[in-house]
């Protein structure tokens, strides 16, 4: 498997239940945009890389759960026999999570500013994954497995995340991951035969 591929499958399956939690969230659970179709597709298509059959597209939030798990559960076990792999995959997870994190989050505080009290258990947990998101890039970064283009784009990474902790509004900081998982799937992706060459 490629390592863009196990990075992709560790990191669009929590992308969507971030979707899919948040059109819950909203009193929408089940319903989804053309963007959500298309990455549904997307990891459809990398699952083919899986033993055993395509998982069932999920329906609703807690459909989503399930089949996300079933997802990392099946690259796990396909990507054990090669450290790079799994690196790539966990990598993967861990920018899911991230995103998951801080586009939760922002919902939570718009809820709360309008007037949703009750979530305070939500930012709590929240806030303590993204704490985790932080300390697994550190831990990638140092992670010999991974191509060494990774390891700047890692660093870019973290530095937006600790915006975090000076209170950056979280659509700007999901805004910067997002713009950082091209360069990140990037850096997975091996040169060429003829770029090696030359």
């Amino acid at each position: 498997m490629k390592l863009e591929s196990a990075f992709r499958l560790g990191l669009l399956p929590s992308v969507l239940v971030a979707r899919f939690a948040a059109a819950r969230l909203r009193g929408r659970d089940g319903v989804v945009d053309d963007d959500t179709i298309r990455e549904l597709m997307a990891v459809t298509l990398l699952t083919a890389e899986l033993p055993g059959p395509p998982p069932m597209r999920p329906r609703d939030h807690t459909g989503a759960i399930a089949w996300a798990r079933d997802i990392s559960q099946r690259a796990m076990a396909a990507t054990a026999a090669s450290t790079e792999q799994t690196a790539a995959l966990l990598l993967g997870l861990a920018v899911g999570d991230l995103i998951h994190s801080v586009e939760l989050h922002a919902l939570v505080h718009e809820l709360r500013a309008a007037g949703a009290e009750a979530l305070d258990e939500h930012d709590r947990s929240l806030t303590a994954a993204e704490d985790t998101a932080r300390k697994v890039f550190a831990l990638a970064a140092q992670n010999p497995s991974l191509p060494p283009a990774v390891k700047p784009v890692l660093f870019r990474l973290i530095a937006v995340v600790r915006t975090l902790d000076h209170q950056a509004p979280r659509a700007a900081v999901l805004r910067h991951v997002r713009e950082l998982l091209g360069p990140l799937s990037d850096a997975l992706t091996p040169p060429a035969a003829s770029d090696r060459t030359s």
